[in-house]
């Protein structure tokens, strides 16, 4: 039930401090900070990482955003493997329209689709 070789030892301000100094982020390579922490993982169960080495496979909340944008399908017309309910691989790009795809968020998608690999939306003050 509550075997101790289960247990980790934390201690949040080493941990935030780590993610500061040494995790970054996998799609910009920028540095987690207070107000734009690089805590987004799409991963369930990645490997743990030694405690010198920062942690992999972290994003940015936009850059995750953007990411999954430049994976998604955003073609006009495309051709899906699925049964015609709207969702499935496209035969154009290779790449997967998610069930539910609204114009709204096909148009966000392509917004974010625009910005170039590695990069991050422009700062709106």
């Amino acid at each position: 039930m509550w075997h101790i070789h289960h247990w980790r030892i934390q201690v949040p301000p080493l941990q935030e401090f780590r993610r500061r100094l040494l995790t970054r982020c996998a799609w910009c390579g920028e540095r987690s900070t207070k107000a734009d922490p690089v805590n987004v993982s799409h991963q369930y169960d990645r490997k743990r990482s030694h405690w010198w080495q920062g942690e992999p496979g972290l994003f940015h909340s936009d850059c995750s955003a953007i990411k999954a944008a430049h994976a998604a399908c955003i073609c006009d017309q495309p051709i899906l493997d699925g049964d015609g309910d709207g969702y499935g691989h496209c035969a154009h790009c290779g790449r997967y329209r998610a069930y539910g795809t609204t114009p709204e968020r096909l148009a966000r998608m392509r917004e974010l689709a625009a910005i170039p690999t590695g990069g991050r939306r422009p700062a709106t003050d």
